[in-house]
């Protein structure tokens, strides 16, 4: 398992991410559209973040600002696949998801809008938010193998050991099509 630590580092900074997604309109956005989600004082939130926690940061921030948030919850696979059905009337106002490539994704295709006046921002770790704005990083989770000694005699030392035919069967990890943070972690 040594040269599994060197990977320990980037499991450890899988990031769970939230994009400033402000409406996901074009720069030509339709003016109609935006008047009446600002008169209804709602957004429109899209997260992979643990239900709980969603919920909670929903609650207070209704709470906190009489804004109403109309929350999906699903995988970052789903709020991706629902994002790309929806790229050419977009509804979202904010994406919270579970990894940095998929967030990186959505800047690279221009599905983001920069945030600089985020007033909260100074308080997060820089090095897990982007620079410019486009997402801020709040909260990290790990990510690693785990086995039982009991049954293990003799743990994998690299990555292609898990591929022997001794392993078949016995390795067990979430869809990567449906999770990222699965898909970051192969």
């Amino acid at each position: 398992m040594k040269k599994f630590s060197s990977l320990k580092s980037l499991f450890v900074c899988t990031l769970l991410f939230s994009a400033v997604v402000t409406g996901c309109s074009s720069k030509t956005g339709n003016a109609d559209a935006k008047s009446k989600n600002t008169t209804e004082k709602k957004i429109v939130v899209y997260s992979a973040g643990p239900k709980g926690l969603a919920e909670k940061i929903q609650k207070d921030f209704e709470k906190k600002t009489g804004i109403k948030v109309e929350m999906f919850q699903g995988t970052t696979g789903k709020i991706l696949a629902r994002m790309e059905a929806e790229k050419k009337n977009p509804v979202v106002d904010v994406v919270v998801l579970a990894s940095l490539p998929a967030m990186e994704g959505l800047k690279k295709e221009g599905q983001t809008l920069a945030y600089k006046e985020a007033k909260q921002a100074d308080k997060l770790r820089s090095e897990w938010s982007d620079d410019k704005g486009h997402y801020f990083g709040y909260s990290a989770s790990a990510l690693g193998i785990v086995y039982n000694t009991k049954n293990v005699k003799t743990a994998p030392e690299d990555w292609s050991d898990i591929t022997k035919g001794e392993w078949k069967g016995k390795v067990n990890l979430p869809d990567p099509a449906l999770s990222d943070s699965a898909l970051d972690f192969v």
